[in-house]
């Protein structure tokens, strides 16, 4: 079990975490609501903001229980539970993370399908929900308007509760100051390269933490402006992100013009990178090309350019995201 007390005075310490000691009284004055009920929950899947809340929430629980004068638990630990909207394809280091933070802190979890509007009238209606705790903060798709406490799209068919948001608005580096300054436990996938988790299907490697040579930097040590470069883009927002890229399809007539070519080969897909931009990114554009690829569980293997120097480049990058590129037209 962390040592809740040892937080309290570290963050006391030193004005630089002031951030965190607002958060802190924030949410006591959020438990004290609901200290007779057993109708707030939490929301943890293992990922790093997740995390922050979860040991944030733990840490004001503590400080409540502490300060009461009849020496009773003022908000009883046993009552919070967590909720699990069940990945699919989770990675399985998320998992064994989340999993062994609930055994340390003796967290009772409640794993739903991933229908978050299905699972939460479920929760509202089976467990009377009314508020949960959640670490999602400004950065994130749909959160720009979102405030620390916010009432649920009821207009949109979710049932009514309120939304907790105690870190709404951190920053990337304040996330990962908590983490380390107060070491925290996170996933170990972020030492390796990504900085969001979602699952296998919709999360990949951050291109901003491979370096030239090849290694990995950890998740902190980029800045927070390329975090949300570990997301997949949605299928119907994919190629608007390649063109911004630099990336654009081949065109229908191009494709008629090199069937000769292709003959009895069958191509679901032509890739061109537009090789007159000379500050392609070439990491970022195939993490993007490749996340297209396999949204709409298509193969390519030919890239279409005008310049025969760009072109071997591209190609030695492609192998190192398992894009097979055989055969090169320029046009």
């Amino acid at each position: 079990m962390p040592n809740f007390q040892e937080i309290i005075d570290k963050y006391n310490s030193d004005p630089k975490y002031d951030y965190i000691k607002d958060t802190i009284q924030f949410l006591m004055s959020t438990l004290s609501i609901y200290k007779d009920s057993k109708q707030l929950f939490i929301t943890f899947n293992g990922g790093k903001d997740a995390t922050v809340v979860l040991y944030l929430t733990y840490t004001a629980i503590y400080k409540l229980n502490k300060q009461d004068e009849n020496q009773k638990e003022y908000f009883p630990q046993k009552s919070l539970k967590s909720i699990y909207f069940e990945e699919p394809n989770p990675f399985k280091e998320a998992v064994e993370f989340k999993e062994n933070v609930r055994k340390e802190l003796d967290l009772e979890e409640i794993v739903v399908e991933r229908d978050f509007k299905k699972s939460l009238w479920k929760i509202v209606t089976e467990q009377s929900l009314q508020a949960v705790i959640m670490g999602q903060r400004r950065v994130d798709p749909y959160c720009e308007k979102l405030e620390k406490v916010s009432p649920s799209d009821t207009d949109k068919g979710y049932p009514p509760f309120y939304r907790i948001n105690p870190i709404i608005d951190w920053s990337y580096e304040q996330v990962w100051e908590f983490l380390l300054d107060f070491k925290i436990p996170y996933c170990s996938l972020y030492e390796r390269g990504f900085t969001y988790l979602g699952n296998a299907d919709n999360t990949h490697q951050n291109s901003h933490t491979v370096q030239q040579d090849g290694t990995i930097i950890p998740a902190w040590k980029i800045s927070g402006s390329y975090e949300q470069d570990s997301r997949a883009v949605k299928p119907e927002d994919s190629k608007q992100h390649l063109e911004q890229l630099g990336v654009i399809f081949a065109p229908q007539d191009k494709i008629e013009n090199l069937k000769y070519h292709l003959k009895n080969k069958k191509y679901l897909n032509m890739v061109t990178f537009n090789t007159d931009n000379d500050v392609l990114d070439l990491d970022k554009c195939f993490l993007q090309v490749q996340s297209f690829l396999q949204s709409h569980y298509l193969k390519t293997d030919i890239l279409i350019c005008t310049n025969y120097e760009k072109a071997e480049q591209i190609k030695e990058k492609a192998n190192t995201f398992n894009l097979q590129i055989n055969e090169t037209y320029f046009i």
